[in-house]
């Protein structure tokens, strides 16, 4: 019985990353018409059809067609780490690592997990994708990233879950409003401040509910996804925000100060994970990412920075 070959595989994956076979053929440097008859083979082979092409609307997955892709590109990842071992028995470590990270912890925890894996496998490359944390999951079930950094309430329980660091819904306000220098404050004393609401989902959701299922409504000042223009408006002393996540900068972009006071209120525990596929094989970047953001919560949860040196293969 004739096999699929890797590279008919590699067509499939071209054309359903890029939506057509013109895109897949000029990302594969090849032509069209050797991309198509590479599909047709394919087709034959596993004796279902698994894309629908269209001229003028390029080409869909069938159903067929969409667990081939799941499949191949584990096939793919098993391949490439092939090479990830020749280069662990050499003692390197190289190629790509695919993380995923929700905007609002990214300027907390990318920066750090970047340098920290230059130090340790300077030939690691982190391919970033930040994305709501539907979106990212659908991009880990797909194999299109190794991993991905949320919050714990937002991750979905059919993916593998490890919790990195403990967090705490905390108030972001300016030291020079009227309650900013309070030790600890209560959504009742704050239903009525207007609030600036990061409009992300699922954040602003579950800020809302927050006050809704204590039976308070909040007083929305505006809506906005920047964390900037939250910043600068909570600096202004305009409103506040409750950050769900790592606690970032202490001043605005205008250099105004700001306070993050925890909160009274008893709300469900959180904490900062990672998810990934589960069941599947572990490469070894994805074990040296995952040792990096490991530390990095760890180091959190001193209260101090951890050298990158306690980072490096032992």
């Amino acid at each position: 019985m004739k096999e699929p070959t890797l590279r008919q595989l590699r067509f499939l994956l071209a054309v359903a990353d890029h939506g057509s076979v013109q895109a897949a053929a000029k990302a594969l440097h090849m032509s069209p018409t050797g991309v198509s008859v590479g599909l047709d083979e394919l087709d034959h082979i596993i004796g279902v059809q698994l894309t629908v092409r269209r001229r003028s609307k390029g080409a869909a997955l069938t159903p067929a067609g969409r667990e081939v892709v799941r499949r191949a590109r584990a096939i793919q990842d098993a391949v490439a780490e092939l090479g990830v071992a020749a280069q662990q028995i050499r003692g390197t470590l190289t190629g790509v690592v695919r993380v995923g990270c929700f905007p609002t912890q990214s300027p907390a925890l990318v920066p750090e997990l970047l340098e920290r894996l230059q130090h340790a496998h300077p030939g690691l490359e982190v391919d970033l994708v930040e994305d709501s944390a539907d979106r990212l999951q659908d991009q880990v079930r797909a194999g299109e990233l190794d991993l991905a950094l949320m919050l714990e309430n937002q991750a979905d329980r059919d993916l593998e879950v490890m919790p990195i660091m403990p967090t705490h819904t905390q108030v972001q306000i300016s030291p020079r409003h009227r309650l900013g220098m309070r030790r600890r404050l209560r959504l009742a004393e704050l239903a009525e401040e207007p609030l600036v609401l990061l409009n992300v989902e699922p954040n602003a959701k579950l800020t809302l509910a927050s006050f809704t299922d204590r039976g308070l409504t909040p007083k929305v000042l505006t809506r906005t996804a920047s964390h900037e223009t939250i910043r600068s408006l909570v600096g202004r002393r305009l409103g506040y925000t409750l950050i769900m996540g790592v606690i970032q900068r202490r001043t605005s972009i205008e250099g105004l100060p700001l306070a993050y006071i925890p909160l009274a209120d008893d709300l469900p525990a959180n904490a900062v994970v990672a998810v990934r596929r589960p069941g599947g094989p572990t490469s070894a970047r994805v074990t040296a990412a995952m040792r990096v953001v490991r530390a990095i919560g760890l180091a959190a949860g001193n209260g101090r920075p951890s050298p990158a040196s306690d980072l490096l293969p032992g």
